[in-house]
């Protein structure tokens, strides 16, 4: 780290240094590598927690899981998914390790019935709200986030599914363990090549080092040998993948600037839209950050005029970064709101607003009974109508595009990627690779091949300082 970008002589940094650890404020600890990393307390006690809390579980006697002749159904597995299955059915704690549309979710229901069987409780838990929407629609029961959980008591025969573990920092995931008891059995489900936490860490990764897990390759959500499957195959290893413009499942089309970026980027959802009978909900536009001139605040305000020009008929009302919503756009919830039963990235679709108050029918429209003032905005999330306030409107953005931190845990049609230099620090191989997958039928990326290389190029993502591979035991 260069100490002088941040304001200090390397004098000063040794010496604050030498005071923080003095105080209690950091730690120092040396890895299996040799390397001496230094940690604010807080993530080296998360880290050493972790550890800990692990070999327990490990440790601790269970009730065995026994995989009854017919447990698959009339699911036809591969042997890779009979091998995983046994596998983490075998241990206390396992990994379920693969990317999107190699089975994750069909072992882990296989699993849980088989589980239920010997006596166990069934937990789905998932990192933010459309990640335990989805996790509830695979499991056909009601998952929840881990911050919800959090407050609950669990028995010890339980059996947890955790998905999306490459999203859980290490502070949370210290917070969950610690409401596990000895007895229970804990899967974590993820993709190692996503990317990481958005807080500090990088659990997953870590832990893979030392809990048994079980790898899945072979895709089946596309076809093997599919276009996209290679290109994500071949940005994990940093490699540029081949860039097709021929209308394929996986496109790259080249443009100079941010400008031409975003223009380029509306033709093809027209083209989407015209050639491929894309809806606006079928299409998703992701870029690494929201700001800038192919940003995704900039991107949804092009794609809202696009998709859904103001027609005058209704006041717009206010949501957040500036924009504002009218009927018929697309949003795209910020915030878990449990008493209006709507969770942080769940999409929908505005039906009516009014700055100034809207009557409404309250047999069909939900509001909360937490807050007063006028509802000013309706939006319809998957079957239910939602009535917002001022203040509760503001925590929804556009979602014609958003983050590919956003957007992990869902899938579309059709996805399209913005790669910009402008964006150059923030984009990732790990970026680049959770985009592209979110695609169920088409991916494509538009920008700089410049700016292309440096995405692949930079493992960063990948490349936390952390102690907790070298604390498990």
């Amino acid at each position: 780290m260069d100490v002088k970008n941040l304001g200090f002589t390397p004098d000063e940094w040794r010496r604050g240094l030498i005071e923080a650890v003095a105080k209690g404020e950091v730690k120092h600890f040396v890895r299996n590598d040799g390397q001496v990393v230094v940690q604010l307390a807080l993530f080296a006690d998360a880290e050493q927690y972790i550890a800990d809390q692990l070999d327990i579980l490990q440790q601790a006697e269970t009730t065995p899981i026994e995989l009854f002749p017919d447990i698959w159904g009339d699911i036809k597995p591969d042997p890779s998914q009979e091998e995983a299955l046994e596998k983490i059915a075998k241990y206390n704690i396992a990994i379920l390790n693969g990317g999107p549309g190699t089975g994750k979710t069909t072992i882990a229901k296989t699993l849980a019935a088989a589980a239920i069987e010997a006596g166990y409780t069934v937990v789905g838990l998932a990192p933010t709200g459309i990640a335990a929407l989805r996790l509830s629609q695979s499991l056909e029961q009601e998952c929840t986030t881990i911050h919800r959980a959090l407050t609950r008591t669990f028995a010890k025969d339980t059996l947890f599914l955790i998905d999306e573990t490459s999203m859980l920092d290490v502070i949370v995931a210290a917070q969950m363990l610690a409401r596990m008891k000895p007895g229970c059995r804990i899967v974590f489900i993820g993709d190692e090549f996503q990317l990481p936490s958005v807080g500090a860490g990088a659990f997953l990764r870590d832990i893979l080092t030392k809990i048994p897990t079980a790898k899945l390759a072979r895709i089946h959500r596309q076809k093997a040998g599919s276009a996209i499957s290679e290109a994500a195959a071949a940005i994990k290893l940093g490699e540029i993948p081949a860039q097709p413009c021929d209308g394929g499942e996986w496109q790259w089309w080249e443009a100079t600037n941010d400008d031409e970026i975003v223009s380029r980027i509306l033709w093809l959802v027209d083209a989407a839209k015209e050639h491929l009978g894309c809806t606006q909900a079928d299409c998703v536009v992701l870029a690494a950050q929201k700001n800038g001139t192919a940003g995704v605040n900039a991107l949804n305000l092009a794609l809202q005029n696009y998709w859904n020009p103001d027609d005058y008929a209704w006041a717009p009302v206010a949501i957040a970064d500036g924009l504002e919503a009218r009927p018929k756009d697309i949003v795209i919830n910020n915030v878990n709101n449990y008493d209006l039963g709507i969770v942080n990235g769940e999409f929908g679709i505005v039906e009516f607003t009014d700055p100034g108050g809207l009557e409404y029918d309250v047999s069909r429209v939900a509001v909360s009974k937490k807050a007063s003032g006028p509802v000013v905005m309706i939006v319809k999330f998957v079957d239910r109508y939602i009535g917002l306030r001022k203040h509760e409107a503001k925590r929804l953005n556009l979602g014609y595009a958003t983050t590919v931190h956003k957007s992990q845990g869902n899938q579309w049609p059709c996805v399209i990627y913005a790669v910009t230099e402008s964006q150059r620090r923030v984009g990732s191989r790990t970026n680049i690779y959770t985009a592209l997958t979110r695609a169920q039928r088409y991916a494509i990326a538009v920008g700089q091949s410049s700016a292309l290389l440096k995405y692949v190029q930079n493992a960063g993502e990948q490349n936390r300082s952390t102690t907790l591979a070298t604390r498990l035991k």
